[in-house]
């Protein structure tokens, strides 16, 4: 019987040698395919993050969850895609407390701080009429 086992754990280590062999012969001519996929998913996700940036600079003031509907996307997902566009500079606003996006244009954030500057101190009223003063004015 000891002969037995040492026999078959020869022949097992053949095997498994004969397949390491035959995965040696043919790994060269195996191609993962899945990676294009993977090429077109993030052309996707890049197509759909400049529809979002267009829906957001279209709507100026946009719920939340309006856009993770129009999007198909969960509420969180859209909160870190617009932190990401901001962060790359390609949109640019404020989230309220209301669950709104509110995008505002760089003149626009420019137009703000001179205000601020002119005037020093300014109530946060005054400074939410300016605001809207600006942001109408843009609207037109």
């Amino acid at each position: 019987t000891g002969k037995k086992k040492k026999n078959k754990k020869k022949e097992k280590k053949q095997k498994e040698n004969e397949i390491e062999e035959d995965y040696s012969k043919w790994k060269h001519e195996i191609t993962i395919e899945s990676q294009g996929n993977e090429v077109l998913l993030n052309s996707e996700i890049e197509r759909q993050k400049e529809q979002i940036v267009e829906f957001i600079k279209r709507k100026r003031i946009v719920l939340l969850e309006e856009i993770a509907i129009q999007f198909s996307l969960k509420l969180e997902d859209i909160i870190q895609t617009i932190k990401k566009l901001e962060s790359l500079g390609r949109i640019s606003g404020v989230f309220n407390g209301s669950g709104k996006y509110i995008f505002i244009e760089n003149n626009e954030f420019d137009q703000i701080a001179n205000l601020i500057k002119k005037r020093g101190r300014i109530t946060i009223e005054e400074l939410t009429l300016e605001c809207n003063r600006i942001m109408q004015f843009n609207l037109k």
